[in-house]
């Protein structure tokens, strides 16, 4: 059969964790200076410089409810 394109991508550290999808990015961290959750549009920010999250709250936190629900699930 065909391959599915993947929902989104999951990825994780020490230190941090991401969700990616075909067109956005969330980074957290999880250290005691870590920056508030970031939101990157992809694929137009390759290096995610210009965090979006302030203009669009409810996609930030639907993303991050996916990851951490992703994290909590699959730990280690």
């Amino acid at each position: 059969g065909e391959l599915q394109p993947r929902e989104f991508v999951i990825s994780s550290s020490e230190s941090h964790a991401s969700i990616r999808t075909e067109t956005h990015a969330l980074l957290i961290g999880f250290t005691a200076d870590a920056p508030d959750p970031q939101l990157f549009l992809k694929p137009d920010d390759q290096r995610e410089l210009n965090d979006i999250r302030q203009a669009h709250f409810e996609l930030a936190d639907e993303l991050e409810a996916k990851l951490r629900g992703a994290l909590a699930a699959n730990p280690g």
